[in-house]
């Protein structure tokens, strides 16, 4: 499926939810959603978690490109 169209997908898949977010938490826009390759998220060695901070780090740039903001690695 072309990037364009599976982003949509996941747009009109997640509305219901995101109706019930506050508006901060919500997906507006196919613009925020990454498409990767399968197996490029850094995982966990036992559990096969996502490694969320290593994520962030691993995708920084297109992640600041989105938000518009210069990430500081604190939270």
């Amino acid at each position: 499926m072309p990037q364009p169209k599976l982003k949509r997908e996941i747009l009109r898949r997640t509305r219901q939810f995101h109706s019930r977010r506050y508006l901060h938490e919500r997906i507006t826009s196919a613009d925020m959603i990454l498409i990767v390759e399968k197996g490029s998220l850094p995982r966990t060695a036992t559990k096969g978690n996502v490694r969320r901070k290593a994520t962030e780090e691993a995708y920084r740039t297109l992640l600041d490109k989105i938000y518009g903001t210069e990430w500081t690695g604190t939270s």
